[in-house]
């Protein structure tokens, strides 16, 4: 029974983005099946948290109900005949792909798992399975999804829930492939965008960090695929502006992943969130876009953490307290107001760079930040600093992978009207900003950390790394382009 939660998890995602699936194309649509399906786990013991009922066949079948009901009915109102609808062999060809690919898991019984994989998601996601509520232990150090995705298993016969984390891996490289093929690389013929998007693609799968969070029982590759799969959704929606609202409800859908897969996510959820505000102004996004943007992110966050609240309280803990998570999600409130009110800044509105602005805002704010903490903690910011930098390039564990990262972003930089050229590149510049702003901040004023390959932030390190492979893949095929002009003959010139 160990296929059993990838399986139903395929289905549930299936059902959920049916009405979307026009909008999304038959690839998209197959690809984001089994991420978005997985969230459904998390709704599921937010219901027996919040109404005190066990962890049982009955109650996930009203939280799988209830998270049909709540994505089906924020596609509600999206326009018909966008693209052609899935086949009958795609579902076939799809299922035989994922499904057999968690048999092929199970069969090899490969698995890596340490003590955060048994303390933080086996023994929560048991004890969830029979008390059917949240623990403040949960809540304050590990967050809700994934503790639900393990009782999900136990309840369905397995003993050690393992087959899902390759999965998750599986389709972070599916996706990132297709994002390079569809969007980044669309400039280059057809053999060059197919052999880069592979090479890009295969690059990134043989990192021994990505090998080893493919199997490791941990948050990492679920947070980085969640956070990737924002970013891509929100790429997609800039492509066709028809489907902008089906993809706008995927990136919500994904932010909340990030935020409910660790507690430190729901600081980290503002990476897409800031990357949607920009969006929001240069794509003129409409109120309702932004409503299934914001319906997508709040409504899985606000389930959880008002159930946790209403059965725990204010919760201590030495890594997210109730206060700290109380304040976060009133800043996703905020956050999404922003998002309905900036199409009403007309001054902004009217500008003729306004996504360059919003940047240029966004990055400067981020500065901000991080210069009054600094101020406010500097024995802090000097500790944590110095262990995150000292673990990425030293002590993490990485070899020389961040040393081969920041040069190559540093060479995009000498070259600014490539990179400028290059699809989507201001936003992941922003997006990586925000992401390591948000790292120094969370680990100057609440956890240091330590010069380990364990080290928090040296782990949620990673959840960049994809973006980093897209940022700099993106600029490679800018690159390759240029290469291919300069290399084509000249144009003769006919007598006259």
């Amino acid at each position: 029974m160990d296929i059993a939660v990838v399986a139903i998890s395929l289905l549930l995602g299936w059902a959920a983005l049916w009405p979307g699936r026009r909008h999304l194309g038959t690839p998209a649509y197959h690809l984001l099946a089994y991420p978005i399906g997985v969230l459904a786990w998390g709704l599921v013991s937010a219901l027996t948290t919040a109404t005190g009922m066990d962890f049982s066949a009955m109650t996930v079948a009203i939280g799988v109900a209830l998270f049909l009901g709540l994505v089906c009915g924020a596609q509600r109102g999206l326009s018909s005949g966008v693209g052609p609808a899935p086949t009958s062999r795609s579902f076939l060809v799809t299922g035989l792909v994922i499904v057999g690919a968690a048999v092929a898991v199970v069969l090899m019984g490969t698995t890596i798992s340490g003590w955060d994989s048994i303390i933080h998601y086996e023994i929560p996601g048991l004890n969830l399975l029979e008390a059917g509520s949240y623990s403040k232990d949960m809540m304050g150090e590990w967050a809700p999804l994934l503790p639900s995705l393990h009782a999900a298993n136990r309840l369905f016969g397995s003993d050690w829930t393992y087959v899902p984390y390759p999965l998750f891996a599986g389709h972070a490289l599916a996706l990132f492939g297709y994002a390079m093929y569809r969007f980044s690389l669309a400039h280059l013929g057809p053999r060059p965008r197919l052999l880069l998007s592979i090479t890009a693609t295969l690059s990134l799968a043989v990192l021994p960090a990505f090998v080893l969070h493919s199997l490791n029982v941990h948050s990492q590759m679920v947070s980085a695929l969640y956070l990737l799969l924002a970013l891509v959704a929100l790429r997609a929606s800039c492509q066709d502006s028809s489907a902008r609202g089906a993809w706008a409800l995927i990136a919500g859908l994904a932010a909340a992943g990030l935020a409910l897969s660790r507690p430190d996510g729901l600081a980290y959820v503002f990476v897409p969130g800031l990357v949607a505000a920009a969006l929001v102004v240069s794509e003129r996004w409409s109120r309702t876009e932004i409503a299934r943007f914001v319906v997508g992110h709040l409504g899985l966050l606000a389930a959880s953490y008002l159930a946790a609240f209403g059965q725990l309280g204010l919760w201590e803990s030495r890594k997210l307290k109730g206060e700290q998570a109380a304040l976060m999600l009133g800043a996703s409130v905020v956050l999404a107001l922003a998002l309905f009110a900036l199409p009403r800044v007309r001054p902004l509105m009217s500008l003729p760079s306004k996504r360059r602005v919003m940047v240029g805002l966004l990055i400067t704010a981020a500065a901000l930040v991080v210069a009054a903490v600094a101020l406010l903690e500097p024995a802090g910011c000097r500790k944590a600093g110095t262990n995150m930098v000292t673990n990425l390039f030293v002590t993490g564990g990485y070899g020389h992978l961040w040393w081969g990262v920041a040069a190559g972003s540093v060479v995009t930089l000498l070259f600014p009207r490539m990179l400028r050229s290059s699809d989507f590149s201001d936003l992941l510049l922003l997006a990586l900003i925000q992401f390591f702003a948000i790292a120094f901040t969370v680990h100057s004023l609440a956890f240091p950390g330590r010069l380990h390959p364990a080290d928090s932030f040296n782990r949620v390190a990673f959840h960049s790394l994809p973006v980093f492979a897209w940022y700099l893949t993106a600029f490679a095929g800018t690159a390759v382009a240029a290469v291919l002009r300069a290399r084509e003959p000249a144009p003769q010139r006919a007598d006259l």
